[in-house]
């Protein structure tokens, strides 16, 4: 059973894993759209080359992300430069934190008092509605940026190298969108341009949010 204010659900707890009935995951849809065109894949590393004209690819790059904004609005990025080390390294962190037992996890509830909802800490996906499709969920979600807002007070303690491997993906995740905006405004001809600086980081079931090796950007609607 759910804590008070996430509303009642179904679960099972078996070692410390907490789980729920089929009947409560909604069903993938068989009429779902065509994708308008093959997911989009922009290698930052040539995307970053000194001059959209050079023999590196730049230009070439370029185009790809235009047509990705264009088009499906996300992308995958590759050649990024965070080493398969660090996401392994975050990986078995938040592995190890989720097979902890409830009672400890639950020590980075995202309620407040047992009751109040809150987006950051460990928990379900608030309800909202008695009809809402009650599906799977079991995360952790924390705020990354800007560092002066973190709450470490939903940074789990265990793993010991859960908060220093999160913080050096935040660092290097910061630069691969700084170099994908760079290059976007470029595109879009803008002279200078701004970016705020907020993240979160969501890990469900023991699996941060990430790619094994790759990373994927959202924009907010095509470029002209």
């Amino acid at each position: 059973m759910a804590g008070p204010g996430v509303g009642a659900r179904a679960v099972s707890h078996r070692a410390g894993a907490t789980w729920a009935p089929e009947r409560h995951r909604p069903a993938a849809a068989d009429d779902a759209a065509a994708p308008p065109a093959p997911f989009p894949i922009v290698d930052l590393g040539r995307l970053s080359s000194p001059s959209p004209d050079d023999d590196g690819g730049g230009g070439d790059e370029a185009a790809k992300l235009r047509r990705a904004l264009d088009s499906w609005g996300l992308f995958q990025v590759t050649n990024h430069g965070i080493e398969a080390s660090l996401m392994d390294e975050l990986m078995s962190a938040s592995k190890e934190f989720f097979r902890q037992p409830l009672q400890v996890k639950r020590e980075f509830s995202n309620l407040n008092d047992g009751e109040q909802f809150r987006a950051e800490g460990y928990g379900n996906d608030k309800v909202r509605s008695k009809d809402q499709i009650l599906d799977w969920s079991d995360r952790i979600y924390l705020k990354v940026e800007p560092e002066d807002e973190r709450n470490l007070a939903l940074w789990p303690k265990h793993p010991s190298s859960f908060r220093d491997a999160l913080h050096e993906f935040t660092v290097r995740c910061r630069r691969v969108k700084r170099d994908v905006l760079r290059t976007m405004a470029r595109i879009a001809g803008l002279e200078c341009w701004t970016t705020t600086n907020t993240s979160s980081i969501s890990s469900a079931a023991g699996r941060p949010c990430m790619p094994d090796s790759t990373t994927t950007h959202r924009a907010q609607g095509p470029i002209s």
